[in-house]
């Protein structure tokens, strides 16, 4: 049946175990003498060879092994992504890996081997992470809803127990944040926060100053002070929230098909 589906098939996608392609005979070199156009993805978890090529893998596996799980959570523990990142990872990469492959087929008239594994994927994503630990010599840390290296960039509790996620990039949308949202000219040039590396570091005082001014205020004036000050804004949704979107309403994203 598989055989015969192929055929007429540009893409082959498999993630079968470590060797279980080659013993069906559904690996790239068992199948290209008979289907030469034939494009054939495999995804693996971690790759060929190496000591983990014959491990099985498996999302929360991977995201353990990659160092993710050491930079989610709160310092009080790790926490999984809430998403399946490994598994997103490496089905964008075989994504991207098969159009080349195609375009290639285009100009060459040959199928080929597009070779994906979740690790090498999730690898890639944390690079910016890995960066920071190998030549910084900080090492990311969890922080919760907070971003590792910027502050004021997190979620804060309002007056009304809702909370809003702000993001200060530099030190004029600092000014802006003191003058017209904290309504605290003096914060511009506290030694503790002048700075973006010393706010960071100061980001336990930063917060209790933060979430005191709002705490008399509604997540919803607190997110128009931050509108009008021009400070990137945004609300922390439910996925129910999330599904009822008023973005996706007005431009109709949810269709029935």
């Amino acid at each position: 049946m598989l055989f015969r589906s192929l055929r007429g098939a540009d893409v082959l996608v498999h993630n079968l175990g470590p060797g279980v392609a080659e013993r069906l005979g559904v690996d790239h070199a068992s199948l290209a003498p008979a289907f030469p156009r034939l494009i054939v993805c495999e995804v693996s978890g971690y790759g060929e060879g190496g000591p983990y090529g014959g491990k099985k893998a498996y999302d929360l596996l991977v995201q353990n092994e990659t160092g993710l799980l050491a930079t989610t959570g709160t310092p009080g523990g790790p926490a999984k992504a809430g998403i399946s990142a490994a598994d997103i990872a490496a089905g964008m990469y075989a994504l991207c890996g098969i159009l080349l492959a195609l375009r290639r087929r285009d100009e060459t008239g040959c199928g080929g081997l597009v070779r994906v594994s979740l690790f090498d994927a999730l690898s890639e994503w944390m690079m910016p992470h890995g960066y920071a630990d190998a030549y910084s010599g900080r090492a990311p840390r969890p922080s919760g809803t907070e971003h590792a290296s910027i502050a004021p960039y997190g979620s804060f509790r309002c007056g009304d127990g809702r909370e809003i996620c702000l993001a200060v990039q530099n030190d004029r949308e600092w000014q802006r944040f003191c003058d017209a949202v904290l309504e605290r000219p003096d914060l511009v040039s506290d030694d503790r926060f002048r700075v973006n590396p010393v706010r960071s570091d100061n980001r336990a005082a930063l917060r209790a100053i933060i979430e005191d001014r709002f705490s008399g205020l509604t997540r919803a004036a607190v997110a128009e002070r931050l509108e009008a000050a021009g400070i990137a804004c945004a609300e922390q949704k439910s996925v129910r929230e999330f599904w009822q979107h008023p973005q996706h309403a007005a431009r109709d994203r949810w269709r029935t098909i």
